[in-house]
């Protein structure tokens, strides 16, 4: 079974973001491997670095209403089976994190308390959406990581989707990108390759 979420491991696709001519280049802005890309967010999210989880990033989001969404490449097909699963831990010692996960036309509500652990949501479609939704339904900040969405029952270890970019894949572009630079010998030295 394959992981239909891209960039669910929130480290980017390793590549170098365009940049126009024209565009102030603000703090924020992401210039390699964006690790929202193929995500919408809104609220205050932000990605973190963990140890534990299998990519080393996971989500934070926090403040109520805030999210992030997917368009899936594949749509759910309705009335098919579907297994969700994620790990995720609260940040607050004393409350419950609530998230509401909607894929397929169906909406759960997760309790996510201090213990950290997997969660696993099995669901029969409702409607062919390629919408993916995780929302902070609370005022409890909460960690997510090694999301993954698979067709079947069986929920699997988290991998990437195939459909995303890897590290090495990414290496061997820019290598590529070089190669082709000094052959074409369109390059020209200001502290380095342009």
């Amino acid at each position: 079974s394959q992981n239909m979420l891209r960039n669910s491991g929130f480290t980017g696709d390793y590549l170098s973001e365009p940049l126009a001519d024209e565009e102030v280049i603000e703090a924020s802005k992401e210039l390699y491997s964006d690790p929202f890309d193929h995500w919408t967010k809104s609220g205050t999210v932000s990605v973190i670095s963990l140890d534990r989880a299998v990519s080393g990033k996971a989500v934070r989001i926090e403040g109520a209403l805030s999210k992030i969404e997917q368009e899936l490449y594949y749509p759910m097909i309705e009335g098919e089976e579907y297994v969700l699963s994620f790990k995720a831990v609260s940040m607050s010692a004393t409350s419950v994190s609530v998230i509401q996960m909607t894929c397929g036309g169906v909406t759960e509500l997760v309790s996510i308390d201090t213990s950290e652990k997997r969660h696993v949501i099995k669901i029969k479609a409702v409607s062919s959406s390629k919408d993916f939704t995780v929302e902070l339904f609370n005022n409890v900040p909460c960690v997510i990581y090694d999301l993954q969405l698979e067709r079947g029952t069986v929920a699997t270890h988290w991998s990437p989707s195939f459909l995303d970019n890897s590290s090495d894949r990414a290496y061997y572009q820019s290598l590529k990108y070089i190669e082709h630079a000094l052959n074409e010998g369109s390059t020209t030295m200001g502290g380095g390759l342009v």
